[in-house]
């Protein structure tokens, strides 16, 4: 899949609901280190997930080498504030790329910040962003959209391969343009899983696992 919104199916997904809450994720994952995103500024500094994604969290945690921690930079968003990123960065990429059209932007933008309109999964409380800290550093793992590098070192690959094996092992799934960004229960997370089915809580999107 080369993004989201250009996913037949994931499209396709079936939704439900099955009434799961949006938790604050510095109170029900033991040991995670909270630190929010510089460029998302919502939630009074709170980060959200689904209890399903809490306890999957949890596992994360209890399977990291020693003197590892895992470190979340942000989880469920409104609609209002990931509208207000998508297109801050569209805007972006519009002045680094004057003569491309509105219809190519939207294409390259979409790679790397979801589009509300179609389908975002941080709207579903099911999307994290994670990293690791070891002995209380961040371990090298590259760029993160506003920093992107342009060279990815073996050091780098073998740090994002251990996140990677933590992070599948636990249930969660990757979205391969970004080494941070892991789901469970969305519709992304349904479509690599081959699932028929993601559940949906009406009002905030929230999309939860059908089991």
């Amino acid at each position: 899949m080369k993004y989201y919104s250009d996913s037949y199916l994931i499209k396709n997904i079936k939704e439900k609901d099955n009434g799961e809450k949006l938790v604050d994720v510095k109170k029900k994952v033991r040991k995670i280190i909270v630190k929010k995103h510089n460029v998302i500024k919502a939630n009074r500094g709170k980060i959200f997930v689904r209890e399903g994604v809490a306890r999957k969290l949890n596992s994360v945690i209890n399977h990291l080498p020693k003197g590892y921690k895992l470190v979340i930079y942000d989880g469920y968003r409104n609609k209002k504030t990931q509208e207000r990123y998508f297109l801050s960065y569209l805007k972006k990429l519009k002045k680094e790329n004057p003569k491309l059209n509105e219809e190519s932007l939207r294409k390259e933008a979409v790679k790397y910040v979801a589009d509300p309109e179609s389908f975002s999964p941080h709207l579903t409380g099911g999307a994290v962003d994670v990293s690791l800290l070891e002995k209380g550093r961040p371990i090298l793992m590259g760029g993160f959209i506003e920093n992107k590098d342009k060279k990815v070192t073996q050091k780098i690959k073998d740090n994002r391969n251990m996140l990677a094996k933590i992070m599948s092992k636990a249930g969660f799934v990757n979205y391969p343009f970004e080494w941070w960004h892991w789901s469970y229960g969305d519709r992304y997370w349904a479509a690599e899983n081959k699932r028929k089915t993601s559940l949906k809580r009406l009002g905030r999107q929230l999309l939860i696992l059908s089991i």
